[in-house]
């Protein structure tokens, strides 16, 4: 970046991308769980407008309406993105608090990743890093039984209780990647 231009021109995917992996790097910290979930679900919806034109759905938001019956979809929607808009407007509920499961953050940036991959084919080391603890944490939640075996070898390594031990792993990802 030019340090004596005001000005940046920067991509909505670059920006996404950015907003993801700090959102993860704060996530692996155990970092403030607004911060995290605010910076994930605006990524997550860069990615979803992107996808759109794509063809690219997102997982939680797009694909399960279509096995979510017409006349409960909007709730469920509602449901799903509560903590996102109530984490960035105050125009109809500035008066309440909220009751916030910081766990669904996860499964917004799970379904981020994804949707970039998919986007861009693109490996991202964090991306990647992420996917290996969330498949870990709630391996009851895949199918694929190659997958799952891969898992368990990560899980014997690192607790995914233990989230900062998975950002420990970037380094050596990214040496193994550049080599």
């Amino acid at each position: 970046m030019d340090t004596n231009s005001k000005y940046v021109n920067i991509s909505k995917l670059d920006a996404a991308k950015r907003q993801l992996e700090f959102s993860i790097k704060l996530f692996f910290r155990n970092s403030d769980v607004v911060v995290i979930h605010t910076l994930a679900a605006a990524a997550h919806e860069i990615f979803r407008g992107l996808g759109k034109k794509q063809g690219v759905r997102s997982l939680i938001k797009d694909q399960a309406l279509d096995v979510i019956k017409k006349d409960k979809q909007k709730v469920f929607l509602a449901t799903v993105n509560k903590a996102e808009n109530f984490f960035k407007h105050a125009n109809w509920d500035s008066d309440e608090q909220l009751k916030f499961h910081f766990e669904s953050t996860a499964f917004l940036i799970f379904d981020a990743c994804e949707m970039y991959q998919v986007l861009t084919k693109e490996t991202v080391p964090l991306f990647g890093i992420f996917k290996v603890w969330f498949l870990s944490k709630y391996p009851e939640l895949v199918i694929d039984e190659h997958l799952k075996q891969q898992t368990e070898k990560y899980k014997s390594c690192l607790n995914p209780d233990n989230r900062s031990g998975y950002l420990e792993m970037l380094p050596i990802l990214e040496d193994r990647l550049l080599s």
